[in-house]
């Protein structure tokens, strides 16, 4: 709907008109602890926007849009506190279909399938682990890709067995944000693909 939507670290929430650079105040978000700042948002998959706080970790939250009201969400484990969700979705309000970008259309792949471990992740350090558990042996590409789909690097891997473990550097050009993993073969078929947050 060519709107910005602007969630002030006081759980404000603004919308701006992209065209006219007007903004206007949706109001605030009620639910949340007394101490609770919104410094992380991101919108979910089910077009909801989740909500954490880099003082308050007591939970996650999200909320629709629409009524501004938050609710936890139960993970089992207690969330970090947090200030950067940086994703690719996009909000939609219902009266544009912008299809789905082609990296994500392509073959799904299940990620922590097993078939490949990444570790640590989050990433902490520029580098993380990938164990081949159920590749064939035979040579493959790790490439790491941006929100956007765009690759940003990639190396070339010769796996001789399961279990073979290898450590696989990012380019200085990363920044904190959530990036994916995918894995082709010799024939550029992608044999795996998961998500990786840099922290």
């Amino acid at each position: 709907d060519n709107n910005l939507y602007i969630f002030s670290a006081r759980n404000h929430v603004f919308k701006v008109d992209i065209e006219t650079k007007v903004a206007t105040h949706l109001g605030s978000v009620t639910g949340l602890p007394t101490n609770f700042t919104a410094n992380g948002t991101a919108v979910t998959l089910e077009n909801k926007v989740m909500i954490t706080s880099a003082t308050d970790n007591s939970a996650i939250y999200q909320l629709d849009i629409k009524d501004l009201v938050a609710t936890p969400i139960t993970t089992g484990v207690k969330p970090w506190k947090t200030s950067d969700l940086a994703n690719s979705n996009l909000f939609r309000s219902g009266k544009y279909d912008f299809g789905v970008p082609d990296f994500l259309a392509a073959e799904k792949l299940a990620a922590g399938n097993g078939v490949v471990d990444i570790y640590p992740n989050p990433v902490t350090n520029k580098q993380f682990a990938l164990q081949f558990n159920k590749l064939e042996p035979g040579t493959y590409t790790v490439q790491i890709l941006d929100g956007n789909g765009k690759q940003l690097s990639q190396e070339v891997v010769a796996v001789s067995g399961k279990g073979q473990t290898e450590r696989i550097k990012l380019p200085a050009l990363i920044t904190t944000g959530l990036y994916l993993v995918k894995i082709v073969d010799h024939n550029k078929k992608a044999v795996y693909t998961d998500k990786l947050l840099v922290q």
